[in-house]
């Protein structure tokens, strides 16, 4: 079972952008929303997670996308 957003989630994704620079380390990826808001303003994005099933989830999900790992 992956972690979905939730309303927690959501208010994170809006402060974000003012604090999103250079590599963000996204601990607990879960569904990897917030790894994919930050994408849009820092360099690099390295997101981690205990769960193999999100990782999975995250690796096919944004295998596009060049600096999220």
């Amino acid at each position: 079972m992956i972690y979905g957003p939730g309303e927690d989630s959501f208010l994170m994704m809006k402060q974000i952008k003012d604090y999103a620079k250079g590599l963000v380390l996204d601990m607990g990826t879960g569904s990897g929303i917030q790894a994919e808001e930050a994408n849009k303003y820092a360099d690099e994005v390295l997101a981690v997670d205990v769960n193999p099933e999100a990782i999975n989830y995250c690796k096919k999900k944004y295998k596009k996308i060049k600096n999220i790992e």
